[in-house]
């Protein structure tokens, strides 16, 4: 999750997509409907997480394999816009190795 994003917590749908412009927000949560959360706050990106030590494992190394494939297509030239079209954000678990 972008550390800015708690400076958009109460405001507006609207608000915070009008600045997602090149930025990637992600809602990652535990013991709740994240998909619906995010949904609510116009983000795009979501996932839940057992909330647990192996489970809060699990979901920080999701999370960075697929912020390095997101940040891997943009170093290959693709545009910012066309990498957040191409494909869900979040990785499945056996696309990458580390």
């Amino acid at each position: 999750m972008q550390p800015i994003l708690a400076a958009f917590i109460g405001y507006s749908g609207q608000r915070l997509y009008d600045c997602q412009k090149n930025w990637l927000f992600t809602y990652i949560g535990a013991n709740q409907d994240a998909l619906a959360v995010a949904r609510d706050m116009g983000i795009d990106q979501s996932m839940n997480f057992m909330s647990s030590v192996e489970g809060t494992k699990a979901m920080f190394m999701k999370e960075k394999l697929s912020r390095k494939s997101f940040y891997d297509k943009l170093a290959r030239g693709m545009s910012f816009k066309k990498a957040m079209a191409e494909e869900d954000y979040f990785v499945d678990d056996n696309q990458n190795d580390a």
